[in-house]
């Protein structure tokens, strides 16, 4: 992998003339903000705007957290992390004693 990612797209459906996309993105502070825009027709109905954002933010101190627990919550083992991390283009360096 060449650059290094700051945001990603969790979602982005489009049904009819309803639309939602959801973010992920680490800010220049540091903080992790899961963000996302709804729009369309039903948005506005219950909204009274053609589209509706939201987001929560979590401090960039908490970041290393999320990444541990999630990759628990992912992998079993070393080597499913290993492969995830070989399938993604992300260079890792083995170590033996």
């Amino acid at each position: 992998m060449s650059e290094k990612i700051t945001s990603i797209r969790l979602c982005e459906e489009t049904t009819g003339e309803e639309r939602r996309v959801q973010t992920v993105a680490i800010e220049k502070s540091g903080d992790l903000v899961v963000y996302g825009l709804d729009s369309g027709p039903f948005v506005e109905k219950y909204h009274g705007d053609w589209d509706y954002e939201y987001w929560f933010t979590v401090p960039g101190e908490y970041k290393d957290t999320i990444l541990l627990l999630l990759l628990k919550e992912r992998f079993s083992s070393f080597l499913e992390v290993e492969g995830w991390l070989t399938s993604k283009g992300i260079k890792c360096q083995r170590g033996f004693m």
